[in-house]
């Protein structure tokens, strides 16, 4: 019965995020996958655990490419797990955002900034340090007392019309509004920047960054397709939607972040900045490309099937040689992997270097999950490196598996075995 309610709780869409059109070219189907962050512990190992559609959608009127499968917000994020802080690059990357946003005199000191999807408070911590106040919202209650703990004043809340006019009351209007890998897990982004516009001063900056759309394509990035990510955006999407709440972009920056990141400079001003070279530029390459077309993202299907095709054929010939395999990596994003690639008869377990994942089982077919350390003491031959962004840091983290006589597999963008 608790199975049933839980599939019960997941709705399909019918209209686009961006404009409500109901037409729509299906791109991909990853099949019935569970949560990918949902990792099972030896206490319920026997436990049921739902499934639910992952199917990626490119709108036919104006090309927001969006999964229409929408699971309840708090199976979703009821058990999160995940930290900023775990990732050493991700610190450094929300470093250089300070760094960033600061230089362009955006924030000095007391100035007001608000977080939204502030996570541990990580990128708040360093916009506090510069003399700033900060304020984060964070659904996820258990990772928003660990912020208040540390310091940085975080809501406990999603954010909603409701939870701004509560902030409104206790905190007035702010100076500059972030929304860092956040924005794409929203279902109705109207809603959203309605509440933005609200609470931003008239002089204010929004700040997105986001998934860049077009890069699932360019950059291979199949494994950021979960059930969490609902949208996925480019340029012409958010000067789309934007003005449509009195907001206006007027730079853009690309990142790696990611695996392929956008992030948008918006203003509320009625009289819109100059254009920067880097928005006009970013808008003549989406057009020259075709990056909304069916044809564009006809591309990533292709991609995700010649790769599903290739790695199961090498790892047949691996296999063949009763050689081991593992994985490296148990985030969200490798769950739906493993599924549409059919990767769980080849892996024995997966390793990772967070320890809320060690000791764990992969969502749906149980794989286990260990420290690095297990890398030494059984027989492995084989490293399938899931977390395929730092590979360069695995192999030089788990040097003695190379000596060992060890080999790894990067999958993307492209196959290589070292």
């Amino acid at each position: 019965m608790e199975i049933e309610m839980e599939k019960l709780r997941c709705v399909k869409r019918e209209c686009c995020r961006c404009c409500g059109s109901s037409h729509f070219d299906e791109i991909f189907s990853y099949g019935h996958v569970p949560i990918g962050d949902h990792y099972v512990t030896k206490a319920n190992i026997f436990s049921e655990q739902s499934t639910y559609p992952l199917r990626l959608y490119r709108c036919q009127k104006c090309n927001h490419i969006q999964l229409l499968d929408v699971i309840d917000a708090n199976i979703l994020y009821g058990h999160f797990t995940y930290r900023t802080k775990l990732s050493t690059s991700l610190v450094q990357h929300f470093q250089e955002y300070c760094d960033e946003i600061t230089r362009r005199g955006l924030a000095s000191v007391g100035t007001k900034v608000l977080d939204i999807g502030s996570n541990d408070g990580t990128l708040l911590s360093f916009f506090k340090q510069n003399g700033c106040t900060v304020f984060g919202v964070e659904p996820a209650s258990d990772i928003a007392r660990e912020a208040v703990r540390d310091g940085i004043p975080t809501c406990a809340s999603f954010f909603d019309e409701g939870l701004v006019s509560a902030i409104l009351s206790s905190q007035g209007l702010f100076d500059l509004v972030t929304v860092n890998n956040t924005f794409s897990n929203v279902d109705n982004a109207s809603i959203f920047l309605k509440s933005i516009s609200q609470i931003l001063s008239d002089q204010g900056t929004l700040v997105i960054e986001t998934l860049y759309a077009p890069d699932l394509v360019m950059n291979k990035l199949y494994d950021v397709v979960y059930h969490e990510h609902l949208s996925y955006y480019s340029l012409a999407d958010f000067e789309y939607i934007l003005p449509k709440h009195g907001m206006f972009v007027h730079d853009v920056q690309r990142s790696l972040s990611k695996g392929g990141s956008i992030r948008v400079f918006v203003r509320k001003s009625p009289r819109p900045l100059p254009e920067s070279n880097e928005l006009l530029a970013l808008r003549e390459y989406e057009r020259s490309q075709g990056t909304g077309t069916f044809y564009f993202w006809d591309n990533f299907r292709v991609g995700i099937t010649i790769l599903k095709r290739d790695l199961q054929n090498l790892f047949e010939n691996i296999i063949a040689r009763d050689a081991v395999i593992v994985g490296y990596g148990a985030s969200v994003g490798v769950t739906p992997i493993i599924y549409s690639l059919g990767l769980q008869r080849y892996l024995k377990f997966l390793v990772d270097d967070n320890l809320i994942k060690q000791d764990t089982f992969s969502p749906g077919f149980r794989i286990p999950v260990y420290s690095p350390e297990r890398l030494l003491s059984e027989r492995v031959d084989y490293i399938l490196v899931l977390a395929w962004r730092y590979a360069s840091q695995i192999m030089i983290k788990n040097a003695e598996y190379a000596k060992s006589g060890g080999k790894y597999i990067v999958p993307v963008p492209e196959i290589r075995v070292y």
